[in-house]
């Protein structure tokens, strides 16, 4: 069935439901009216005239009316006296003669039973109750009409249990829904939103499309980016190999020491092509987490203590003051792979080198906490805008103080595809004109036993 179906049978089942109910329950009240009229018109006489019969007996009178079935028309008559009637049968306050019983006689079809009863003692004539019952109203209201209500309970007990085999599999649908959501969301943003409250998931369903939609917006951002870099950074060498390429089909390079320039020109520019498409390559791997080999146990200050060393010589090559300082237990180590946390490293700080001026300071420091070790990575550079920060680390984004320097944006992606892996973090303060500091946390104990990627 479908769900628009399911859901409109189970809008019936529950307006019709109610319905029945106030059905049933004006029915009965119909039912018992002529009765409680004719009680409320004995209290009515019972206050007008109290002392006409001692307290005992009007209790008596009260109970014999109780059980006169309710259905019936009825009248109580003292002394020749109606003293209250149900509606349409006898005038409170009316003589009854031995002419009205006679009148009542005529008047009473054959399917219908005539009753005179004293509620009283058998010699007391003075108070009597008649009542005059029809047999078809009365099998209908004590046989037919519970048979009636019987089978509609049974039948909304049997609408009721489809109704909620339907709610099942709706609610079945939606979490379904909202778990699949929650799976692509996580695996999207390399995080999970999973709750433990039912109904709190069914009603973050639309939380998490919403999520996905703007995963799904960034990604199209992402993608749309990710042809103008590669289109633009690919284009300048293409135009220089195609120009000189040309060039010497038309013989325009007919010396030979030019034709060799030419030649070495073009030989730069494919190598420097190889590299972005290896670049690429190497990016779309660790995106797509092809990695086959578990992370393995290393000593980290040993680790760090080598890549500090190597960064300050590199400093002095490029005439920049770097410092380090690793304050790291000998003994420790983390759960990491080496070749990636050292392009990871390398790349942050190539970054420092390249916007840091000639003589300015790069400053490289590990500490350890109770769970983590800290690495900062600090340089006195040019600095970035507060609106770059949080778009840094996506693919071909390059900073507004970046973009006068070569290169292709995807360095910062791929530090923070490596940080995924290792299941790191990495935060950045920047200030315009004073610097930029990388914090990595690593914790000591591994979240989850991770699979790292092979060489890349």
């Amino acid at each position: 069935m479908l769900l628009k179906k399911q859901f409109l049978f189970a809008r019936i089942i529950l307006i019709s439901f109610p319905l029945f109910c106030i059905a049933m329950i004006c029915a009965l009240k119909h039912i018992r009216i002529p009765m409680d009229d004719m009680k409320t018109n004995l209290d009515k006489a019972k206050s007008q005239n109290p002392t006409m019969l001692p307290e005992h007996e009007w209790q008596l009178l009260f109970r014999a009316i109780t059980s006169v079935p309710a259905e019936a028309d009825a009248a109580v008559v003292y002394r020749d006296v109606v003293i209250s009637s149900t509606q349409d049968f006898l005038e409170p306050g009316s003589v009854f003669t031995d002419e009205t019983l006679e009148k009542i006689h005529a008047e009473t079809p054959e399917h219908c039973f005539l009753e005179k009863s004293y509620p009283l003692t058998a010699d007391n004539t003075n108070l009597f109750i008649i009542s005059r019952l029809n047999l078809k109203t009365a099998r209908f209201t004590r046989e037919i009409f519970p048979s009636l209500f019987l089978v509609m309970i049974i039948i909304l007990a049997i609408c009721n249990t489809i109704l909620y085999r339907f709610s099942r599999k709706i609610f079945t649908f939606i979490l379904n829904i909202n778990n699949k959501t929650k799976e692509i969301y996580a695996e999207e943003n390399s995080s999970s939103l999973m709750k433990n409250d039912d109904l709190e998931d069914v009603s973050s369903t639309l939380e998490y499309l919403e999520s996905l939609k703007n995963t799904l917006k960034e990604t199209k951002n992402s993608r749309a980016r990710f042809i103008m870099g590669v289109s633009h950074d690919l284009r300048t060498p293409i135009a220089v190999i195609k120009g000189y390429t040309e060039a010497m089909h038309d013989g325009m390079l007919e010396d030979t020491e030019e034709r060799n320039n030419a030649l070495d020109i073009i030989s730069v520019k494919i190598s420097q092509l190889e590299s972005m498409i290896n670049t690429l390559i190497n990016y779309e791997r660790l995106e797509s987490k092809d990695w086959h080999e578990k992370l393995n146990p290393t000593l980290i200050k040993p680790f760090l203590t080598a890549f500090a060393k190597n960064a300050a010589a590199t400093g002095t090559i490029f005439k920049k003051n770097v410092t380090y300082s690793i304050e790291i237990s000998d003994t420790l180590k983390i759960n990491m792979n080496e070749q990636l946390a050292q392009r990871a490293f390398e790349n942050i700080f190539s970054n420092a080198l390249r916007y840091t001026e000639n003589d300015g300071n790069i400053h490289i420091s590990a500490t350890e906490t109770i769970d983590d070790v800290l690495l900062q990575i600090s340089d006195s550079g040019c600095g970035m805008e507060e609106k770059d920060l949080k778009n840094i680390f996506e693919i071909f984004y390059r900073a507004s103080n970046s973009r006068r320097e070569e290169g292709m944006g995807i360095g910062l992606a791929v530090v923070k595809n490596i940080m995924e892996i290792h299941e790191w973090e990495i935060k950045v303060t920047s200030k315009l004109n004073v610097g930029t500091s990388f914090i990595i946390k690593m914790p000591k104990k591994p979240k989850t036993n991770f699979i790292t990627p092979g060489k890349i």
